[in-house]
Parts: structure tokens; sequence; C-alpha cells
């Protein structure tokens, strides 16, 4: 039982810690910090800075942003192929 939920939270902190270390790459609100405040039962509603990424679907600096599925599944396009005789 103790292996199993000390497993959980290993799986939930790195999923955590992967969102925030590729929240410029995600579709994810620059305001951490004010997530405490936010109303959960309220729609959602994007920052200025959040809405121009949405529309141009691109940083400041020209990278692409993807949401964590799209990000995924550009990440599973890289491979590394070795060929025998």
């Amino acid at each position: 039982m103790r292996a199993h939920i000390f497993l959980c939270m290993l799986a939930y902190y790195v999923q955590w810690h992967m969102k925030e270390a590729w929240r410029e790459l995600l579709w994810r609100d620059e305001a951490p910090e004010a997530r405490w405040s936010w109303d959960p039962v309220a729609p959602a509603a994007r920052s200025e800075r959040g809405q121009r990424n949405v529309q141009r679907k691109h940083l400041a600096d020209g990278s692409e942003i993807y949401s964590s599925h799209t990000l995924l599944a550009e990440v599973s396009t890289t491979v590394r192929n070795t060929c025998r005789r």
C-alpha cells in the first residue's frame, strides 16, 4: 500500500514538474500565482497575451505553441532508426 501511494505521488510530481518546465510550449497562462483566486466553476478566460498566442499559434520568438496532446504527438514522431545487415 505504501509503495502504491509513493508511486502515485511520484507520478503526480513528475507530471507537475513537466507541465511547469514546458509552460512556454503549452497553452498555459503566464500567471500561475493567480490560479488560487480563480473560481473553479466559472468559465476560463485567457489573458490578452494568451489570446494573442491562440490567434498566432506562435510565441513572440516565432516558436510554435502546442497543447499537451499535440506536443506528445509531435515528440512521438522523433525516432532514431538503425538498420543492420
